[in-house]
C-alpha cells in the first residue's frame, strides 16, 4: 500500500521510491528510478531538469538556466528593477526570454512583482530570493580571477559591496 512521507520542503514521496512532487515552477512528476514517457515529454516541453535527487541539482533546476543568475545579480546589486532596466543591462537577452525568466522566478517565490505608482512593474527579491545573495557573491569571487586586468574600474561599485 502506498503512503506519503515528507522528503523536503514542499515535496512528497509516494510509496516506496515511486514519485516525488517538486516545485510549482516545474510542477512535474519525477520518478526516482525510471520516468514514464508522459513525464519525459512534460519535462522537455517546459524546461530541462537534471532529474536528480540532489539539492544542488534542484537549485540549478530553479536558477541554472541561461540569464537567470544575471537577472538575480542585477536585482541584488541595484535593488528593485523594471523590465526595461533589466533588458538594457543584460545586453542580448531576448525580451520574451526575459519575460519568461521573470515569470518563473515570481512563480517560484524568488522575485516579487509589484506595480508601482507610475503604472509600471518592478521586480524585487522575496525573503527566499535574498538567500541567493551569498551564492552570487561566491560566483563573483570565483569569476574575478578570470577577468582581464583593470576590470574593477569598468563595473559599478555595487559589484564589490557585501550584503
Amino acid at each position: 500500500m502506498a503512503h506519503t512521507v515528507n522528503v523536503a520542503h514542499g515535496e512528497r514521496a509516494v510509496g516506496a521510491a515511486t514519485a516525488v512532487m517538486i516545485s510549482p515552477l516545474v510542477q512535474k512528476l519525477y520518478y526516482v528510478g525510471t520516468m514514464t514517457e508522459r513525464t519525459k515529454a512534460d519535462l522537455s516541453a517546459d524546461r530541462k531538469s537534471y532529474d536528480l535527487f540532489c539539492p544542488i541539482a534542484r537549485a540549478l533546476d530553479l536558477v541554472g538556466d541561461r540569464w537567470t543568475l544575471l537577472i538575480l545579480r542585477d536585482v541584488s546589486l541595484f535593488g528593485p528593477r523594471r523590465f526595461g532596466n533589466l533588458r538594457s543591462n543584460l545586453h542580448g537577452i531576448p525580451p520574451t526570454l526575459l519575460s519568461n525568466r521573470l515569470k518563473a522566478l515570481v512563480a517560484e517565490g524568488i522575485l516579487e512583482r509589484t506595480e508601482d505608482d507610475e503604472g509600471g512593474v518592478t521586480y524585487s527579491f522575496t525573503d527566499r530570493g535574498r538567500e541567493i545573495r551569498p551564492v552570487l557573491a561566491a560566483l563573483r569571487d570565483f569569476g574575478a580571477p578570470l577577468m582581464p586586468a583593470g576590470w574593477e574600474k569598468k563595473v559599478p561599485p555595487q559589484v564589490f559591496r557585501r550584503r
